[in-house]
């Protein structure tokens, strides 16, 4: 090849570079052609949901089924709708942000109308065990047996001569921490589909109790006399750990108490609260909430220092992840705390957010699996709420039920289903509603 060739060759590549780089680069980086002769900055739309194969739309124009990642988006305004055979809709008004993702991956669809299964009737208590594999049951007739998520009984039933008020399951899940109105309380142990009574596990005046994250033969528990108790339960020995103590809790495995003069003792380091705490809630990341008898919630951070949440509240509870706190300021609100999660953009952090308020009471808020979205009931009526503010969090109703049912939802681990008490008539009964089809179970 000749050298005059060679170099017009050369001169030919270089302005071929220079002219397309920069339409390169732009598109890279997020902008496309229009009808203009200016590019423009355009965004994405990442859709998810749960179940999956939703069909999502955006301004009207069908993009197929989720989950769907959705380019040259022009910034603005637009109407996300998602839709699928059986389900109620979603739709939001969320906003394209030039060279951004709009994120919309946490959308939950919820049947029109949720199937039902009867777990179990004369309910009159339950609790499930921590791997989620057996429900205890406590009946009206006083009597405790346990079983599946399908009402496959596991056990014989045990009698108590007294009303059952609380049950406690062991971290392994082979043990029931049992109380009753009258007759005391007793161990139950589980094993080889049978249930053995180990009476008097704990002395009357107990006023809280625990079980110890370290030994499974161990129980943990405060008296009258402010002092904390570890029981032997084979044993059947006792053991004083800390004395003059208003309360006490687990964190990490770890023991938290607070000493009569409100200072709280955890590991090394002692803080004072100037309050008595009337509760503790440990979350899954190493933070602690601390609900004051002054009605004011704290957060105790894993750096011991104390961050104020809300200076009136009525209950909290932390997400599975422990980022955020579900917190109810009076009977007819719900609010959010985000303490820190920076990834979560859309929830503002170190901030008391107003969830929702409504002119009912509300009643056994708690956490979806997903860490997106909350259950709760309102005159009967079962909701599922999202917790996401953008245009308005979507709420859906799962199902009515009568009013007053006695006990918190339990929630599947994958999200498919509640476990909650309602009432039929002259009957009560466990009930499972399904929040997929049978198409997606």
């Amino acid at each position: 090849m000749h050298l005059p060739f060679r170099r017009l060759l050369l001169i030919v590549a270089i302005v071929a570079f220079v002219a397309i780089a920069p339409v390169i680069v732009l598109y890279a980086i997020g902008y496309r052609p229009v009808t203009t002769t200016t590019p423009q900055p355009v965004g994405v739309a990442i859709v998810q949901t749960f179940p999956r194969k939703a069909n999502v739309s955006i301004n009207g124009t069908q993009y197929g089924a989720t989950p769907r990642s959705i380019p040259n988006l022009l910034p603005g305004l637009v109407t996300i709708q998602v839709t699928k055979d059986g389900y109620q809709s979603w739709e939001k008004k969320l906003e394209i942000k030039p060279i951004q993702a709009t994120d919309a991956r946490a959308i939950k669809l919820i049947p029109n109308t949720p199937d039902q299964d009867i777990i179990s009737a004369d309910v009159s208590l339950y609790s499930a065990s921590p791997d989620s594999s057996t429900i205890a049951i406590a009946t009206s007739s006083n009597e405790i047996f346990l079983t599946d998520a399908n009402g496959k009984f596991k056990t014989n039933r045990i009698a108590f001569k007294s009303t059952i008020t609380s049950l406690l399951w062991s971290p392994d899940s082979v043990r029931l921490f049992v109380t009753t109105k009258k007759s005391g309380n007793a161990i139950l142990h589980f094993s080889n589909q049978t249930i053995e009574k180990i009476p008097n596990a704990l002395p009357a005046d107990f006023q809280n109790a625990a079980w110890s994250a370290s030994a499974a033969n161990t129980l943990l528990a405060s008296n009258e006399k402010h002092q904390l108790i570890q029981y032997d339960i084979e044993q059947q020995t006792s053991e004083v750990l800390v004395t003059d103590i208003n309360n006490f809790t687990l964190l990490n495995g770890q023991i938290v108490v607070q000493k009569t003069d409100n200072t709280i003792i955890l590991s090394d380091s002692t803080i004072n609260v100037h309050n008595i705490a009337t509760s503790f809630i440990a979350s899954s990341s190493g933070d602690m909430a601390i609900m004051l008898d002054s009605g004011e919630l704290q957060v105790l951070q894993k750096d011991g220092s104390i961050l104020p949440i809300a200076k009136h509240a009525l209950s909290a509870s932390w997400s599975p992840d422990g980022i955020m706190l579900l917190v109810q300021t009076s009977q007819n609100e719900l609010n959010i705390y985000n303490i820190g999660n920076s990834l979560t953009k859309n929830i503002p952090q170190r901030e008391l957010h107003l969830l929702t308020r409504l002119s009912t009471p509300i009643k056994h808020a708690q956490w979806l699996p997903d860490n997106a979205h909350i259950v709760y009931e309102t005159e009967g009526n079962i909701i599922c709420s999202e917790i996401d503010p953008r245009d308005h969090a979507i709420t859906n109703i799962i199902t009515v039920t009568p009013q007053n049912n006695p006990n918190l939802f339990w929630t599947a681990k994958d999200g498919t289903s509640i476990v909650h008490i309602q009432k039929d008539k002259d009957t009560t009964n466990l009930v499972r509603t399904w929040l997929v089809t049978k198409e997606d179970r």
